[in-house]
């Protein structure tokens, strides 16, 4: 009886052991820094690598801000699909915002990315609470589970390579660079420290020739020439980005808008994204993102928020396609929908809509 107990007692301890180890993050990510004037990107994220198995189907949260500081605008949906906000108390520094997905989103993706104007040169303390967090499938409440992570907007102290603050990086910036390496006095208005543009903690002859060869429009990929240098309480860092989907497959005439994501915890903020297509007689992409095939064959859609950060994926246009997938189940509110049999319909009127004839759905 004894031993049965003992059995008991390890067996109890084991099962908590592993329910201990499941942990979800929900968080603010980016580099969340910017000017007076200017509009960050506040990417919210979350992170369900510490859950094997479990797939995010809900989530309800609120974030808060001092309202002098920062001023809500918009919002853009992430990897996650549908987002919906409450913007009632916005004025007051307060959103409300919840997203579904019946399908379930596993791994690190961004789940929106709230859009902000800078009213005030300080710092502010962007502070996220969660109130559910659901799984897909099983509806189990994730909520015991998960960490909420806050963070905070930063004033930048310029930008990189612009030592004159003149919004530019150039010869000027080059030389001055150059002048104070060798011992020359420069003028007060310089910044020297937003010359390490390549961000080794020196300000060099390197430096100078990074920021001279983005001057001419020479390629300084892995630098962070004009991305924003954050205060005392900024990161520091940028962050890789990828694409969704990693391949776009279109009809011509059809029309989708790829979403870009943070490889970590969300994208740098306080640069706008610049979309272009290798091949204009394939694929066009508007200044908004939305991309439109226009003739068979492929090309390469680029996504780009400074120098050196950039993401790319394949385009595939085809002349028709013969076949559309549509599976409402897995579709409904996902964030892509191209009628692949990946990334398929949740009606087939979209299907109808994207062909001349009507093609054959496959369920």
């Amino acid at each position: 009886m004894r031993r049965a107990l003992v059995l008991l007692v390890l067996a109890l301890a084991a099962a908590g052991g592993r329910a201990a180890a499941q942990t979800v993050v929900i968080g603010v990510g980016g580099q969340l820094t910017g000017e007076q004037g200017g509009r960050i990107r506040v990417p919210v994220y979350a992170d369900l690598r510490g859950a094997p198995g479990r797939k995010l189907g809900s989530y309800t949260l609120r974030l808060q801000w001092n309202p002098a500081v920062l001023e809500w605008v918009s919002m853009n949906v992430g990897a996650f699909g549908q987002v919906i906000e409450n913007p009632d108390s916005a004025y007051y520094g307060v959103l409300r915002v919840g997203g579904l997905s019946t399908a379930g989103v596993d791994g690190l993706f961004d789940l929106f990315a709230a859009n902000f104007d800078i009213l005030a040169s300080q710092s502010t303390t962007l502070t996220l609470t969660v109130a559910e967090v659901v799984a897909a499938g099983s509806f189990a409440d994730l909520t015991p589970l998960t960490t909420a992570i806050s963070g905070t907007y930063c004033p930048a102290l310029g930008r990189w390579g612009d030592l004159d603050g003149d919004g530019q990086a150039n010869s000027r910036d080059a030389l001055a660079i150059l002048s104070a390496i060798v011992g020359l006095t420069i003028d007060s208005t310089f910044t020297l420290s937003l010359g390490d543009v390549d961000g080794d903690a020196q300000v060099n002859s390197r430096d100078a020739l990074i920021t001279l060869s983005h001057a001419v429009g020479l390629a300084v990929p892995g630098q962070r020439v004009l991305v924003y240098a954050p205060g005392a309480c900024g990161t520091g860092g940028t962050t890789g980005i990828t694409i969704l989907p990693d391949t776009v497959d279109l009809a011509v005439g059809q029309e989708i808008r790829p979403i870009l994501v943070g490889s970590a915890a969300g994208v740098p903020a306080g640069t706008s994204v610049n979309w272009t297509v290798a091949n204009a007689e394939i694929a066009v992409v508007s200044a908004e993102g939305k991309l439109a095939g226009r003739s068979a064959g492929t090309t390469t859609l680029t996504a780009a928020l400074g120098p050196g950060i950039t993401a790319s994926v394949p385009v595939i246009v085809r002349a028709r396609r013969a076949v559309w997938h549509v599976d409402a189940t897995r579709a409904t509110l996902a964030a892509i929908q191209m009628g692949t049999a990946k990334y398929p319909f949740s009606t087939p009127q979209q299907a109808f809509t994207n062909s001349g004839s009507r093609p054959r759905a496959a369920a």
